[in-house]
């Protein structure tokens, strides 16, 4: 294999890959979207359960955890606008090549690209971060608005019961005319 068939191959494989690295861009970005769906869903559903405690912090952490969520479904919009954007400056380079236009336009427009292909990818990774700082804020949330029912606190004895333990653990000798009433005494004659 000479080296022009080898440039041949390895631009051919850049050429693969980077497409491969595009569709896995937008299918991490379209999950973790999804997944954002799905956490505004949860935490409606957690501010509308009855079983659910608030106040202090477990508000505060159900609230920001949906502020959170909501911030990564807004940047799914931008990088969804953005590679659009991207993808447009690329074919306009394409269209400049196949028409033979000035190296000057066509640098403008490539440097246009590669800033459009860095914005997406810093959306990507605001989204990401958004994303987990909304799950952790959630799963404290969860935790303290039913910590009451994952673990419950020990019933105390009823009146009753405590008094029943007390009277078998007492050191005292029992009394046999305890509860006795005098007058059934007297009738029966055991006084004398």
């Amino acid at each position: 294999m000479n080296e022009d068939e080898s440039a041949v191959r390895l631009r051919e494989r850049f050429v693969r890959w980077q497409s491969e690295l595009r569709q896995s861009l937008s299918t991490h970005a379209a999950l973790v979207a999804a997944f954002a769906s799905g956490g505004v869903g949860f935490v409606g559903s957690i501010l509308n359960d009855t079983e659910a405690r608030f106040g202090g912090c477990t508000s505060w952490l159900i609230l920001a955890a949906g502020v959170f969520f909501l911030l990564s479904l807004f940047l799914a919009l931008f990088i969804s606008f953005n590679r659009l954007r991207d993808v447009r400056s690329t074919l306009e380079i394409l269209r400049h090549r196949r028409d033979k236009s000035s190296d000057e336009i066509i640098t403008e427009l490539q440097t246009r690209t590669a800033e459009l292909g860095k914005t997406t990818w810093a959306l990507v990774y605001w989204q990401f971060g958004t994303f987990a700082v909304a799950a952790a804020l959630f799963l404290a949330g969860v935790f303290f608005a039913f910590e009451h029912r994952m673990f419950p606190a020990p019933e105390p004895p009823k009146q009753n019961q405590t008094k029943l333990n007390a009277a078998e653990h007492s050191t005292a000798t029992p009394n046999p005319h305890e509860g006795c009433d005098v007058s059934s005494i007297m009738r029966t004659g055991a006084l004398g």
